[in-house]
């Protein structure tokens, strides 16, 4: 009889993992957790501009396509801290698959996982940029990252009281700042 008690407990067990795990990678696999913020971002800004920086990303994702969505978050939590803080920067993974994102697909001309620099003002998009060198860089994370910083600090050098002048150590990377 214990025997039997402590069988079915151990198969409730594995069931109740089973399901969990299931659920997990289907929530994740949908976008719910990726397009939620993240600690320490503030979620939305009522500065009259503002830079939000967009990661576009449809199921499945491969390594490659989760390294460049990674790459991109610790560039800006790297260089960036005090502005996602305070709303001046705003990052936001979207799942172009779900039909909240679907939108973005035509509205920046997407074919792929793409990283976006728009310029927000007053709630409307000003202008963007895709930083399409991302694909080139993604097999060298320091110069990844030091690309990313290097055209958030040009966007928010544009911005009025953002950024008064682009640290040296963003300027390494052969033509990450280069103007269009």
């Amino acid at each position: 009889m214990f025997r039997k008690v402590i069988t079915v407990l151990l198969l409730a067990f594995v069931a109740s993992s089973v399901f969990y795990l299931v659920y997990d990678e289907l929530t994740r696999a949908s976008g719910t957790a990726a397009t939620t913020c993240s600690d320490g971002i503030a979620p939305e800004s009522n500065l009259p501009r503002t830079l939000t920086v967009y990661y576009f990303w449809e199921a499945p994702r491969c390594d490659t396509c989760l390294k460049l969505e990674g790459y991109a978050e610790e560039a800006l939590r790297n260089g960036f801290s005090e502005e996602l803080k305070s709303g001046l920067v705003r990052w936001r993974p979207v799942n172009v698959g779900e039909p909240a994102g679907e939108h973005f697909v035509k509205d920046y001309e997407l074919f792929t996982k793409a990283l976006i620099l728009s310029d927000v003002r007053h709630g409307k998009e000003a202008k963007w940029r895709n930083l399409d060198k991302i694909w080139d860089l993604v097999d060298d994370k320091g110069a990844y990252i030091k690309y990313v910083q290097g055209e958030v600090a040009m966007a928010l050098k544009e911005m009025p009281g953002a950024l008064k002048e682009v640290p040296d150590a963003f300027q390494e990377v052969p033509g990450a700042l280069k103007a269009e």
